[in-house]
Order: structure tokens, then sequence, then C-alpha cells
């Protein structure tokens, strides 16, 4: 019935981009419900230069929310 699977996860989502350089800088602290999902490395060399996240996010019931909050 809908009301038995009203608790389970619906979707799947990810959140907005957010960019941090790394080279010389000190990137993101470690924060609840991102994942990294990019880094570039635009000048070629063996040092990555920026780096992408976003939120994980779940739908559960019809409302979303964001995994470890």
């Amino acid at each position: 019935t809908t009301d038995m699977l009203s608790g389970y996860v619906q979707s799947i989502r990810f959140g907005a981009v957010e960019h941090g350089n790394l080279y010389r800088s000190p990137g993101f602290a470690d924060q609840l419900g991102y994942v990294i999902t990019g880094v570039e490395n635009g000048d070629s060399n063996d040092t990555p230069d920026r780096i992408q996240r976003r939120l994980l996010q779940l739908k559960v019931n019809g409302q979303w929310y964001t995994v470890g909050t």
C-alpha cells in the first residue's frame, strides 16, 4: 500500500555545483551532505587545480532531504 512505501527513498539528486580552488588554496573543508563530483587540471600538470562538489539529496515521502543533516 501507499502507506507502507511512504518512508522509502523515491528519488536521488545532486544540488547545485560549487567550485573551489585546490592549488595553493585550502579547497573545501569536509561538510556533511557533500560529495566530490569533479576535479579539474586546467594546465595538465601533476597537480589538480580546481574541485567541484554538490549536495546529495534524497526524496522521501515527497520531501527532499540533504544526506547527513
